[in-house]
């Protein structure tokens, strides 16, 4: 009996399908995934100079960032920033896809909805 798959099994197969369509096509997930690429792309060229080490981490304790360091912090933050709503759009449009399956499933099986 393992290897047999139910109903709810592939209902919870198709759904997931669904959602995962759904943000294929989401012309807001493209913008975030764009927007993100792009703020990486500057981030990863600011931090070119960067140093992470002891001594420049220590001089940071002291002194506090430089104006280039500053950006850097700043551009991270915006780059999080970017990823987290990157993932809430993903998230949004995989409910709506998982939702709008659920909603056209009980419409054609109205006898079989719990």
């Amino acid at each position: 009996m393992a290897g047999r798959k139910n109903a709810q099994h592939w209902y919870q197969v198709h759904k997931s399908r669904a959602g995962s369509e759904s943000v294929e096509y989401s012309k807001e997930v493209v913008e975030a995934r764009a927007k993100v690429s792009e703020l990486e792309g500057q981030f990863l060229q600011m931090k070119v100079g960067y140093s992470r080490s002891m001594i420049s981490e220590a001089r940071r304790m002291l002194f506090g960032r430089s104006k280039q360091e500053e950006l850097i912090y700043q551009a991270e933050l915006r780059l999080r920033d970017a990823k987290a709503r990157e993932d809430a759009s993903v998230r949004e449009a995989r409910q709506r896809g998982e939702r709008a399956y659920g909603a056209d499933w009980v419409s054609r099986n109205p006898g079989k909805s719990k």
